[in-house]
C-alpha cells in the first residue's frame, strides 16, 4: 500500500501522546513534541511510497517508528545517554499495551479488532480526558510508573491517583465504544 489509510492530520493527536511520552523518559530535553509531531508527519508524506502494510494499526506503528528514530537521532547529537537505551526502544510496547487496555473484555471479537484498528483515535481520546486523568494514564501505562510514585508527581494520595485510573478509564472506554461522545 503507497498510500496512508486516512489523512496525515488524523493522527497528531496520537503522535502527540507519543511524543510526550518518548520526551518524559528521555528526561530533560528541550525538544517540543508538537516540533517532532510535524516534522514526523513531513518525514512520512516525502516517504509514503515506502509504506508496505495494509491497515491503521500498521501504519501508526510506521509513523511510531519515524517519531522515535527522528528523536532517537536528535538525542544521539545531543550526547544524551537515552538515545540507546533499551527502555528507550520498547516504550512502543506500552502503547500497544494501553491500546488492548481501553478495549473492554466484554466485546465482541470484531468490534475489538475495529478498535485495535483505529489507534489513531485513541490520542484524540486521551487528549479529550481532564488532565489530571490523562496524565496519570499515562504515567502509569506508558511510562510504567508505580502507583506511589504518580501519587508523589500528582500530589495526590495513592487512593486518589487509583480513582482517577479508574474513572479515566472508564471514560476512554466509552469514548472509544462511542466516538460521537468525544466531539
Amino acid at each position: 500500500m503507497s498510500n496512508p489509510p486516512r489523512e496525515l492530520s488524523a493522527y497528531e493527536p496520537y503522535l502527540r501522546l507519543v511524543a510526550r511520552n518518548y520526551l518524559a523518559f528521555a528526561g530533560n530535553v528541550h525538544y517540543d513534541a508538537n516540533d517532532l509531531v510535524q516534522e514526523t508527519l513531513t518525514r512520512a508524506y516525502q516517504n509514503r511510497a515506502q509504506f508496505r502494510g495494509s491497515s491503521d494499526a500498521e501504519f501508526t506503528g510506521w509513523l511510531r517508528k519515524i517519531l522515535r528514530n527522528h528523536l532517537q537521532d536528535l538525542l544521539q547529537r545531543s550526547e544524551n545517554r537515552f538515545a540507546n537505551d533499551v527502555r528507550f526502544n520498547k516504550l512502543d510496547d506500552s502503547f500497544v499495551r494501553l491500546e488492548e487496555m481501553v478495549v473492554s473484555n466484554d466485546s465482541t471479537p470484531g468490534r475489538r479488532a475495529a478498535r485495535k484498528e483505529q489507534v489513531a483515535f485513541l490520542g484524540l481520546v486521551l487528549q479529550q480526558l481532564p488532565e489530571d486523568q490523562r496524565l496519570a494514564i499515562e504515567l502509569r501505562h506508558l511510562q510504567g510508573l508505580p502507583l506511589l510514585e504518580i501519587a508523589a508527581r500528582l500530589n495526590r494520595s495513592p487512593a486518589a491517583v487509583g480513582s482517577l485510573l479508574y474513572r479515566a478509564l472508564q471514560a476512554l472506554r466509552k469514548n472509544l465504544q462511542d466516538p460521537d461522545s468525544t466531539s
